[in-house]
């Protein structure tokens, strides 16, 4: 996926100490108050440092300090400070527990308008974000805004929406994806520096929406405004080598789905060096597969195994589904490559090599299946080529739904393969329940970009032409 959401919101976790500084106190009381805040600081510098044992050790100090002085914002402070260590630390039950008990602190305590309720909201969203406990992430992010917005916290009402989007877009709701990104750049622009980190962060999500809605020279455009700030951020020392491989790669990808495979090949050529010199031997194992994908796409099959033999050796120390589907996918175009080659037997093998990568993921599946059914097809296995191709059209609508235009084509696969059985009357049925579709939907909607050159009304008409008459 294109996707890395808990990576893109991470960066939001050591902005909000900025945010969470305790609050000046009464000048008579600066004495007693110097105490805590110095406290604050050495713990917040700790954990900065990674020295996050020594930090917990300070924050249950200044959390017994403020317990006997009855300073509640205080107390509440510290331990939210505390589960952001443990969400750190990759213990998110533990930094639940502590979250919850700072919303308990505040409902006794402090008011619901308080500051405290923004920063919570905002980091239980962020854990159930990475959880993917999506309804409760959006749940909380929508609590946190208007607190947010009384609060004056514009780089978190900023993140709140982006972390909204993020929910939007693994849930497939584009159109509120779109709106959540709308407002992140809406509170950005006027409340925030325009070289602000989340200023990239939303052009690159943007970026994945155009991708999808199969825009892809928008895409392409602000993709490129995402990478030209990146760009311009390690100029002046601010080093984003990261943000800016992950915008290469999406170029890559991009370029991929436009159809331009030499141009993908070049950005994840781009992407990959970096990710070399970041030293980062995942991610570069990534931008190899894709790379892989891509000249799977070109037909050089040969190159394409070549380089999936190289990520594999990264893959098979550490286990990944992201890894597996770039495998899934670049076997999958191995066996499309061969089908119009009219070499259906290594299709077969290269689709059914991708159907036991995955056989669990909805979209792999289908792909796979529709594969497989086609290899049948040109081997004149007509039986397994129906049963397979039916599977295909069942996983196609459970992923789509029934009224995308995209299952038509399969209605229309479906229709020759009875016709080369001689069940016409079938053929003919399955033909007209794919013009039915696409006269209801194809005009409605402006995102589905089909691939398949036997697609569309003018050659389902020529296959009702062909077929016998009663």
């Amino acid at each position: 996926m294109l996707l890395p959401a808990f990576l893109i919101l991470g960066c939001q976790q050591s902005k909000l100490v900025e945010e969470t500084q305790p609050e000046a106190q009464p000048e008579q009381e600066k004495p007693v108050l110097s105490f805590a805040d110095s406290l604050y600081q050495k713990a917040i510098s700790l954990s900065e440092n990674g020295e996050f044992d020594k930090a917990m050790a300070l924050f249950r100090r200044l959390e017994e300090w403020s317990l006997e002085q009855q300073n509640w914002p205080t107390y509440a402070e510290a331990h939210l400070q505390q589960s952001f260590i443990y969400n750190l630390n990759k213990q998110p039950d533990s930094s639940l527990i502590l979250a919850n008990e700072v919303v308990k602190i505040g409902n006794q305590h402090l008011t619901p308008q308080d500051s405290i309720f923004a920063k919570v909201y905002f980091h239980k969203a962020e854990i159930f974000l990475r959880l993917g406990q999506r309804d409760s992430s959006i749940h909380y992010y929508e609590l946190a805004k208007p607190i947010n917005e009384l609060a004056g916290f514009w780089e978190s009402q900023t993140f709140a929406n982006i972390g909204l989007a993020v929910n939007h877009f693994y849930e497939g709701d584009y159109a509120k994806m779109k709106t959540d990104l709308n407002n992140a750049f809406s509170v950005a622009k006027v409340n925030l520096p325009p070289e602000h980190i989340t200023f990239p962060i939303i052009f690159q999500l943007q970026g994945v929406l155009y991708d999808i809605l199969g825009d892809y020279d928008q895409a392409i455009l602000v993709t490129n405004r995402a990478l030209e700030i990146n760009l311009a951020k390690e100029k002046k020392v601010e080093n984003d080598s990261f943000a800016i491989a992950t915008n290469y790669n999406n170029l890559g990808a991009f370029y991929y789905s436009r159809g331009d495979y030499d141009q993908a090949i070049d950005y994840y050529e781009r992407s990959k060096a970096l990710r070399e010199q970041l030293g980062d031997p995942v991610e570069t194992a990534f931008s190899i597969s894709n790379l892989a994908l891509a000249f799977a796409a070109k037909g050089l099959q040969e190159k394409s195994l070549k380089l999936l033999g190289i990520s594999d050796q990264v893959f098979s120390e550490v286990i990944s589904t992201r890894g597996l589907d770039i495998r899934a996918n670049t076997y999958n175009f191995i066996a499309r490559n061969a089908l119009a080659n009219g070499n259906a037997g290594q299709a077969l093998s290269y689709a059914q090599k991708a159907l036991s990568l995955l056989a669990d993921n909805a979209i792999n599946r289908f792909a796979s299946l529709q594969h497989i059914g086609n290899a049948y097809l040109q081997l004149g296995k007509y039986g397994l080529a129906l049963d397979t191709l039916q599977l295909a059209t069942a996983s196609f609508s459970a992923i789509y739904g029934v009224n995308h235009p995209g299952l038509a084509d399969r209605y229309r696969m479906i229709a020759e393969v009875y016709n080369e059985i001689g069940q016409h009357d079938m053929a003919l049925q399955y033909c007209q329940k794919a013009l039915k579709l696409l006269d209801e939907t194809l005009d409605e909607t402006n995102i589905y970009v089909n691939p398949d050159p036997g697609a569309g009304k003018g050659h389902l008409l020529e296959l009702i032409q062909i077929l016998p008459t009663k």
